[in-house]
């Protein structure tokens, strides 16, 4: 398996391209013997978790995900709320001497869940390196939910960018005006090199720019004449 030969690979993935090689590189350099998907959905990711780790576990609310288990030998399904689900996972790890190498977050996509999920991952006692991916960190509910965290009382937290891969203003007619989509990164070891981990976002420009020409924005805004601008604008230059 190849970055380029991922792109055609079977199970439908709402990933764009540079997210998928990202993920790809991460996972080949991290060299999982256990990782863990927090949004199982269609399996497109699973596909790249399941080939480039040694045991996935992968957490989706929706029962309907374990159909495909025939497709994933090394993967274990968990169904229920990650709020409950990924606590007790990571409890039950702990318990048998298992430290999860990679953890890809991407269910809950709400402010409150988003921030659930890193709660329950930063709670770890980190004994071997471990990276945090973190999807659609473009989305501003997402993206709160990922600065409502506070990682420099963290000890092991080295290093966080928001902006790891940068995310889109969708052109989909479904979530057009929307943003979504980028990667977040969380960078964790047992003794970390710096004493107060750098956090950034490196393209924070950039995404004050679009928000502020989003429905997220507009809508939050609620006046009748600044959604007619933001329409207008859509329409005239997206």
């Amino acid at each position: 398996m190849t970055s380029l030969t991922i792109l055609d690979l079977p199970l439908y993935w709402e990933m764009v391209n540079a997210e998928k090689i990202a993920l790809f590189n991460i996972l080949k350099e991290a060299n999982p013997s256990i990782a863990i998907e927090i949004g199982t959905k269609n399996g497109g990711s699973l596909q790249l978790l399941s080939a480039l780790s040694e045991k996935v576990y992968s957490l989706d609310i929706n029962p309907a995900v374990t159909d495909l288990s025939s497709q994933f030998s090394n993967v274990q399904f968990i169904i229920g709320d990650s709020k409950e689900t990924l606590p007790n996972l990571l409890r039950d790890l702990v318990v048998k001497g298992e430290h999860p190498a990679f953890i890809l977050v991407d269910g809950d996509h709400s402010r409150e869940g988003v921030r659930y999920d890193l709660e329950s991952i930063l709670n770890l006692k980190v004994t071997e390196p471990l990276t945090v991916l973190m999807h659609d960190s473009f989305n501003p509910d997402c993206r709160q939910g990922m600065l409502d965290i506070d990682y420099k009382s963290n000890p092991y937290v080295e290093m966080v960018d928001l902006d790891f891969v940068q995310g889109i203003y969708s052109p989909s007619e479904r979530t057009r005006g929307e943003m979504w989509g980028g990667f977040g990164l969380i960078s964790l070891k047992p003794l970390p090199e710096r004493k107060s981990p750098l956090v950034r976002q490196s393209n924070a420009h950039s995404y004050q720019r679009t928000y502020q020409v989003s429905k997220h924005y507009h809508y939050k805004a609620g006046s009748v004449p600044t959604r007619i601008k933001s329409y207008l604008f859509r329409k005239l230059f997206i």
